[in-house]
């Protein structure tokens, strides 16, 4: 499924406590929410999928992303893979 006009990202990691409680913090600090969100931990292994917008519904700005992309490559730690898709 997809939400129109949402970012899709997609981050696979290895599991640590707190990180989706952690990674809504800071979407919301950039004033980015999901639409949708489809969680899964398998194995020690997070691959954690959302449809993202910015307030009122609106896409996400371009910098809003580009700012997203280097925060979230900085948080996650070693292990983890393709911290941002869209």
């Amino acid at each position: 499924a997809s939400v129109s006009g949402a970012l899709y990202l997609e981050i696979t990691a290895l599991d640590q406590t707190g990180f989706l409680g952690e990674f809504l913090n800071r979407l919301a600090f950039f004033s980015l929410f999901p639409e949708q969100m489809d969680i899964a931990t398998e194995e020690g292994r997070i691959s954690d999928r959302f449809w993202i917008k910015g307030g009122g519904g609106s896409a996400p700005s371009d910098n809003a992303i580009t700012t997203l992309r280097i925060k979230l490559a900085s948080f996650l730690k070693a292990g983890s893979k393709n911290p941002v898709q869209g």
